[in-house]
């Protein structure tokens, strides 16, 4: 029974830690890159997938061999440097990636499904959920991987078996040149 609790829990965490890289740009990105990019669409994933997948994972794996917080990655460069470096990237969050989150979520997720609601309702129930999933510290990784994640893998099953299955169409030359620098960057802006 001891096992099965640990495979349970490492289950958890590692669909707490996919949900928590996957963004919203990893949804918006790939079919504007297929669209721009045709039937190049091959070097363009493989940008996409070494700066939007295999950098994020390399990163995470330096915090965590380095002692797991942003202080300790940055402690080499002295403590002013850390806390400056720890800093920017609190500040970051709260002045970028919220704002952003809440507006894709908006864009995308509420007008697509509700039509014309204020983006201050929507910004509240989204930062509702927000709240519910991480008030608590110590169930945060729990709620990603019991609730999201399941959830978020459902939703891209959908979307990948209706575009195998019911493609909108068949990839054609766009003429565009550097396929693989373009899923690069955009990979990285996720």
């Amino acid at each position: 029974m001891n096992r099965n609790k640990h495979a349970l829990s490492v289950l958890i965490f590692g669909l707490a830690l996919f949900s928590s890289f996957f963004g919203a740009g990893n949804l918006i990105f790939p079919p504007a890159i297929g669209l721009a990019v045709g039937d190049a669409w091959l070097p363009a994933l493989l940008g996409f997938l070494i700066s939007g997948a295999l950098l994020p994972v390399c990163a995470f794996m330096a915090v965590f061999k380095s002692g797991g917080t942003e202080e300790s990655v940055a402690k080499e460069m002295g403590r002013t440097f850390a806390v400056t470096f720890g800093t920017m990237i609190m500040f970051s969050g709260i002045f970028i990636v919220i704002p952003r989150t809440a507006g894709t979520t908006y864009e995308i997720g509420t007008t697509t499904l509700l039509g014309d609601v204020a983006p201050m309702y929507s910004a509240l129930v989204f930062f509702f959920i927000v709240l519910y999933f991480t008030i608590n510290q110590s169930t945060v990784i729990e709620k990603l991987g019991k609730y999201l994640t399941p959830f978020l893998v459902a939703m891209m099953v959908i979307i990948v078996v209706k575009g195998v299955f019911s493609p909108i169409g068949t990839p054609v030359s766009t003429g565009m040149t550097g396929a693989f620098r373009k899923g690069f960057i955009d990979g990285y802006q996720t």
